[in-house]
């Protein structure tokens, strides 16, 4: 058995797709079925099942993915530490963020790391809060971004940045007129959200409950474009960072409204595992969101 056919195994787990993996290696579906029966028969065991076109792994195929996963890590934090005792940042730097962050705030930070470390294969992913937690917990990536982070024994949060929230309306809304509003005046408009389970969801119905704002919620979305154009195209108001509609505000698609009896910082984060040593790629990339931020707000790695 060779370490490539770790990397394969662990590649194979994930997208659970022999054409996916096999596009990932380079290789063709064949060679990955033969590296696969090679895998089960070194164990004796399989380590797939398969229902028609769909695939799962049998409970020997799962304890294999998860230790190879382990393995496959350490022979990179070690192979990039070695380069980096030689002078040269190189590795894989697996990242996942909320879409918002993603979109408008990492962006000049990710380009000029890139720039300054182009050694290194950064890979950043979009996804949600729930899943950028379990994915750090096990080890699927090594540094995630989430707003209104969450305290967790094994994880450690370094404040980011805040940004705001406002009011958002289309531009022949009736609050659209308005510079300030009471928060509390939002109570009866029919209102865009986002889904039960999205952090800024939960803080703002927090928020509501304290004003007694009566929102009509009307629809509910995952992500915060899809909030912004539902608010465009006039199916409702809502209450969304600053920052992911200055472009539109100012090219006249959308209006902005402040709230003049209270303040909605959004707090964001980076968050990594507590116990565990950063690779040098994860340790540089922290040292540059640190630079970042030093005409802001300096990050704090508590």
């Amino acid at each position: 058995m060779q370490l490539e056919d770790l990397k394969v195994w662990v590649d194979l787990a994930e997208t659970k797709s022999f054409s996916e993996c096999a596009r990932l290696n380079f290789l063709t579906q064949p060679a990955i079925s033969q590296k696969l029966k090679r895998l089960e028969t070194e164990f004796g065991a399989p380590l797939l099942a398969r229902s028609g076109k769909r695939i799962e792994l049998t409970t020997a195929g799962k304890l294999l993915y998860e230790e190879s996963r382990k393995i496959f890590n350490a022979y990179q934090g070690l192979r990039s530490r070695l380069k980096s005792m030689a002078g040269v940042v190189q590795g894989t730097l697996k990242i996942a963020t909320i879409y918002s962050i993603g979109l408008y705030e990492l962006n000049p930070c990710l380009k000029h790391f890139l720039k300054k470390f182009p050694a290194v294969d950064l890979d950043v992913s979009f996804s949600h809060s729930p899943k950028i937690y379990q994915d750090l917990l096990e080890r699927r990536i090594e540094i995630g971004f989430v707003a209104y982070p969450k305290e967790h024994s094994r994880l450690k949060i370094l404040p980011f940045k805040n940004d705001n929230l406002i009011l958002v309306t289309p531009p022949r809304h009736p609050l659209a007129r308005h510079k300030q509003i009471k928060i509390n005046k939002i109570s009866g408009f029919e209102f865009i959200g986002f889904k039960k389970d999205i952090p800024t969801r939960v803080a703002l119905d927090k928020i509501f409950k304290k004003y007694h704002v009566e929102a009509k919620v009307k629809l509910e979305f995952d992500n915060i474009e899809t909030v912004k154009q539902a608010v465009e195209i006039g199916a409702g108001i809502s209450i969304l960072p600053s920052v992911t509609v200055k472009k539109e505000i100012d090219h006249g698609l959308l209006k902005g409204v402040h709230f003049s009896n209270v303040r909605l910082p959004r707090p964001l984060a980076a968050i990594i595992r507590r116990t565990e040593p950063l690779s040098p790629p994860a340790e540089n990339f922290i040292k540059e969101l640190g630079s970042a931020q030093t005409q802001t707000k300096p990050l704090d790695a508590r």
